[in-house]
């Protein structure tokens, strides 16, 4: 996926080992065979892809392709923390460790309606992780988080409605289109 960076190692022709970031549009730029396709492709297509074009020009071209650095597994976490943070997911990551790498929730955050919203701009699906219940030993709220989840923790009282949703949608507009927002959601609880 795009910003993901890529080594690629052409054995017996070093000269083309190349360490490649992978563009917006999900392409690479290769010595000899210019912008491959790399999004969508499994680690043999893309093998395949880079030796049979290089077989233009070498007989013997056999490669091997590492990921070095995968950029697109972000999470958001956004509100009443300590530290509202874009954090990179190198691993599983659960809603207790999101709060606790972007410094805890406040003393004015609500806990026990904070706002998951998973998805794309297609299919927003909105959830509600109760972190109090949590704490009290209900690990069904500490759910696994997703690439791309945006973590919102609001404030205890929402004194007008409107404006809350007004922030929340300002806080989620760069990630999901507002009318996505309000017309594909749903609130199924913290049953994820």
């Amino acid at each position: 996926c795009a910003g993901d960076r890529l080594q690629v190692q052409v054995y017996r022709h070093e000269d083309l080992n190349a360490d490649l970031t992978v563009a917006p549009d999900g392409t690479v730029t290769f010595p000899l065979l210019g912008r491959v396709e790399v999004a969508g492709k499994t680690y043999t297509d893309l093998v395949k892809t880079i030796e049979e074009g290089l077989r233009a020009y070498y007989t013997d071209a056999a490669v091997a392709v590492n990921v070095l650095e995968v950029n697109n597994r972000k999470v958001f976490v956004v509100g009443e923390v300590a530290a509202p943070a874009v954090l990179q997911l190198t691993g599983p990551m659960r809603v207790l460790e999101a709060l606790v790498r972007t410094g805890g929730i406040n003393p004015d955050a609500r806990t026990t309606n904070l706002l998951l919203v998973r998805g794309s701009e297609e299919t927003a699906e909105l959830y509600t992780v109760n972190v109090r219940e949590m704490l009290q030993g209900d690990l069904r709220q500490n759910v696994a988080l997703q690439p791309g989840d945006i973590l919102v923790v609001p404030t205890k009282t929402i004194v007008n409605a409107e404006r809350f949703f007004r922030r929340v949608q300002g806080i989620l507009a760069p990630f999901v289109s507002a009318s996505q927002a309000y017309r594909n959601v749903s609130i199924p609880g913290a049953g994820l």
